[in-house]
């Protein structure tokens, strides 16, 4: 089975938290094998964002880094 590998997504950041969430989900619900698998898919250097990102998670905290995250990308507004 393929999981989403989050390529369509511009923003570095978001597309990096992407893959974190979706290696931590396969870890828990496939377990460690699957979530390496996926990780180990990507290049070297996505593979570098991943573990940095999940070190600053551990580091900062999951709401402070989903803060800072979501912090660096562009507001919606709501058109009537």
């Amino acid at each position: 089975m393929t999981y989403p590998t989050f390529e369509d997504i511009d923003n570095p950041a978001l597309r990096t938290w992407n893959r974190c969430a979706m290696a931590f989900n396969l870890n828990d619900d496939k377990g460690e094998d699957v979530a390496r698998a996926y990780m180990e898919q990507f290049d070297e250097v996505a593979q570098k964002q991943m573990r940095l990102l999940l070190q600053y998670i551990e580091v900062k905290g999951y709401e402070a880094t989903k803060a800072e995250i979501n912090r660096g990308l562009p507001s919606r507004t709501m058109e009537a």
